[in-house]
């Protein structure tokens, strides 16, 4: 399956779902909105550009989890270096990258 990237108030807005499992995110890439009721769902974050937001969308209803996943020794929310951080149905990750400190998702 191919994510459905649509465009909501200029803001790009990608769908995706298990199928389209690893998602590896794009510069580009602002919104994630994830359907997790099929399985978990990995999305691996590009290396961080300074100021770069994400914010990733869980919207199943299956108790399953949206796996993101650094770039390197990135971090997510000063969670250690590579370690992925999940996200539950119904939540989402609002995210912005802070080069300083060696490299952090804030």
């Amino acid at each position: 399956m191919t994510p459905v990237q649509l465009q909501t108030n200029a803001i790009p807005v990608t769908n995706i779902a298990v199928g389209d499992t690893p998602y590896s995110a794009s510069i580009g890439d602002e919104v994630i909105v994830v359907d997790t009721d099929g399985g978990d769902v990995t999305v691996n974050l590009h290396a961080g550009v300074n100021g770069n937001h994400k914010k990733i969308i869980n919207t199943g209803t299956s108790v399953l989890t949206v796996i993101v996943v650094p770039s390197g020794t990135e971090q997510i929310r000063s969670g250690g270096a590579g370690v992925p951080f999940n996200v539950e149905d119904g939540l989402s990750l609002d995210v912005q990258f802070d080069p300083s400190g060696g490299g952090n998702w804030l």
